[in-house]
């Protein structure tokens, strides 16, 4: 079947809109480029596009569109800035865009809209579109959060999610935080009310394929969506969950990452949590609408009288760039559980977590498993593939983050370094033999 042509984008060579005292700090090679265009009124704009996708990576979804083309091309679209393109400028047709990437575009951009700075009539052009919803995007409706996992029946099939820890949840991140997906809640809904927001793949479509051949020689009844839901949990089985029975309506119980908002005196503030002692609240602070760069480092009591709500927590990346900046940690004994060190050991260069404290020394393991041999050093023990480091040793360090407490299941973690040293035991009989 002939695949459907965008009628409202295309992919074209151009010369880039810039100044001329911007152009001259780009080599003369490197001024044209390719440009998604769109004409508004008598007017065309475009966005920038490269084919160097795995140089570019933008912390936020809806900032960027891949798309893929037949020959294997790939072509990234960076929707954050909208240019006006002369017609001077205008060299050749690079590439017709199909009908569902023109659908994922379209979504990205209102969903940029609040965010950017687009033009009033690049606003209202795109404001009145309408979009479809599709797997891995995820929806908005009554300020609750789902993730569209499915469609069955012309009806969406949807997992809520949560900005806190809940039990029993499967953690994703996206969008530089982390959210919660209550799977074992898996439900169907009209598409009706729902605003699309951002994306998340739990994993490729093999989970849908797996469904959706499962239903297909299913009668249509109601039994269908209780197949369908069947499937869909036992896929979901194989990811870990979250262990967490936290009651976060209690100060001191909020954990690290955590990003809360209060109001003080009328006027709307938010903290990052950053430690949290049990005594007091080690925080980030600032005004609601700042940037994060410029909030300011404080303590606050946790018996402090703030009333408060939970609007995030920041994925590990966000959060162990504040966390290595603000822990300061002068010995191996002043590390706690879950932090992420470097060090060196006989000139290997290791990145190691804490996973156990005791009255002598750490127990840490490989931050990315693998063997190491340790010859005339007896600093660490190599056991699989966890060590033992004596508090006595002087051994430098450099923290490089945290892995935080509702977060860690050290069992689960344990039993698949176990797991993977028993299976290379394995391979390396095998290959003996």
């Amino acid at each position: 079947m002939e695949e459907i042509k965008s009628d409202i984008f295309s992919l074209i060579w151009s010369k880039m809109p810039l100044s001329q005292s911007e152009l001259d700090k780009i080599p003369e090679g490197h001024r044209v480029r390719p440009y998604l265009i769109f004409s508004v009124g008598d007017g065309e704009y475009g966005f920038p596009c490269t084919s160097k996708v795995f140089d570019k990576h933008s912390r936020y979804v809806n900032d960027e569109v891949y798309i893929n083309f037949d020959n294997c091309d790939k072509t990234l679209i960076q929707l954050s800035k909208v240019y006006n393109m002369p017609s001077k400028n205008k060299i050749e047709l690079y590439r017709r865009i199909n009908k569902e990437d023109e659908n994922e575009i379209i979504k990205k951009i209102k969903a940029n809209i609040k965010f950017s700075n687009y033009p009033e009539s690049v606003v209202n052009y795109f404001n009145n579109m309408k979009i479809y919803l599709s797997s891995g995007d995820v929806v908005i409706k009554e300020d609750k959060l789902y993730n569209v996992v499915d469609f069955f029946k012309n009806r969406l099939v949807l997992v809520p999610m949560y900005k806190y820890p809940v039990n029993n949840t499967i953690e994703c991140s996206f969008d530089g935080l982390k959210y919660y997906a209550d799977v074992d809640n898996i439900f169907f809904a009209k598409d009706e009310g729902f605003e699309y927001c951002s994306q998340f793949f739990f994993a490729d479509n093999n989970m849908l394929e797996y469904s959706s051949q499962s239903c297909k020689l299913a009668s249509n009844t109601d039994e269908d969506d209780i197949e369908r839901i069947h499937n869909l949990a036992s896929y979901f089985t194989k990811f870990p969950r979250i262990k967490c029975n936290s009651d976060y309506s209690k100060l001191y119980m909020l954990e690290p990452g955590m990003i809360v908002s209060f109001t003080l005196d009328g006027v709307s503030y938010k903290m990052i949590i950053i430690h949290n002692n049990g005594n007091e609240l080690d925080v980030l602070y600032g005004l609601e609408n700042d940037y994060y760069k410029n909030y300011k480092y404080k303590k606050i009591p946790i018996n402090a009288d703030i009333n408060y709500e939970i609007t995030g927590v920041l994925d590990d990346e966000r959060f162990n760039k504040y966390y290595s900046k603000y822990t300061i940690c002068n010995s191996l004994s002043d590390l706690e559980v879950g932090t992420i060190f470097k060090c060196d050991a006989d000139g290997e260069k290791l990145t190691l977590r804490v996973i156990e404290k005791t009255d002598s020394g750490l127990h840490v393991v490989d931050e990315l498993p693998g063997f190491y041999s340790f010859k005339n050093d007896h600093r660490i023990f190599h056991l699989y593939d966890e060590y033992m480091i004596p508090y006595k040793e002087n051994i430098k360090f450099e923290i490089i983050g945290k892995l935080r407490n509702s977060q860690i299941d050290y069992t689960l973690y344990n039993l698949l370094l176990s797991r993977e040293y028993k299976n290379r035991q394995e391979k390396n009989e095998l290959l003996k033999k």
